[in-house]
């Protein structure tokens, strides 16, 4: 372990010792249920030098050894692990599908509506217009670039969405599916 890995192990250690009641709580009530049973129990210190769940070896010490059952060997974990991952993957798919076609309306409703800021303003307020004109080309520059990348997205397997833009629910002013309105300017 390198010395940055170290110090930031003992880092997380020292935080989680210092603002983890919910910790104290439960190796309390382990600690309990262990001396009952005979058990060896934990320290604070040592828990927290657990770097991850899956070493955890708590149940190790029961009158049944887990860690020979057949689930609990590491592929059968991996294989947990994995399904569990796709049964997400699916979920997100799902979410994804509805997340893109809102994005792809944002952004065609902001280019829309920053167009029509500048359009309203180019006679009566050149240098406001102007403004507006810098502010949607620095807002629009990677439009097209994420629009390309949802194109590639749409072409992937799952992809039952689409690309087509949808119609904004919210319109009120200065969201970029309202409609710009003239603001009185002081002279």
């Amino acid at each position: 372990m390198t010395p940055a890995g170290y110090k930031l192990r003992k880092h997380i250690g020292k935080a989680l010792q210092t603002r983890s009641a919910a910790i104290r709580t439960a190796l309390t009530q382990y600690n309990a249920a262990a001396k009952a049973l005979g058990r060896r129990t934990l320290e604070f210190n040592e828990v927290v030098e657990y770097a991850f769940l899956a070493d955890f070896n708590l149940l190790r010490d029961t009158r049944q050894d887990i860690s020979t059952r057949p689930w609990a060997s590491p592929a059968a974990r991996l294989t947990f692990n994995t399904y569990f991952k796709l049964c997400r993957a699916e979920e997100e798919v799902i979410r994804l599908n509805v997340e893109i076609r809102r994005m792809v309306t944002y952004l065609v409703d902001e280019e829309r509506y920053l167009r029509a800021c500048e359009a309203l303003y180019r006679d009566t307020h050149p240098a406001l217009a102007h403004q507006i004109s810098r502010y949607h080309a620095i807002r629009s520059r990677f439009t097209q670039l994420h629009l390309r990348s949802l194109e590639k997205i749409s072409r992937l397997p799952g992809f039952n969405g689409t690309l087509t833009p949808g119609i904004s629910a919210s319109h009120d002013p200065g969201d970029s599916a309202s409609i710009p309105q003239r603001v009185p300017m002081e002279s």
